[in-house]
């Protein structure tokens, strides 16, 4: 079995010219059939014309009942 990971919930939100933050919630699936969710950040920035990922911070979010 391969790892998966399904992204849902996209915001994107321009901070002036040359940056984005987008966060998005993802469920990943392990090898081993365990699923783990998570709030995932990434501060995209544009340097020479091309969008960099400058950061990433993921947090995990709660199990649901």
């Amino acid at each position: 079995m391969n790892v998966t990971a399904k992204q849902s919930n996209w915001q994107l939100k321009p901070l002036g010219k040359n940056y984005y933050c987008v966060t998005y919630d993802q469920i990943s699936t392990s090898a081993d059939g365990k699923k783990y969710t998570g709030k995932e950040a990434r501060l995209l920035e544009k340097i020479k014309g091309q969008w960099k990922m400058v950061s990433v911070i993921t947090l995990p979010l709660p199990k649901s009942n």
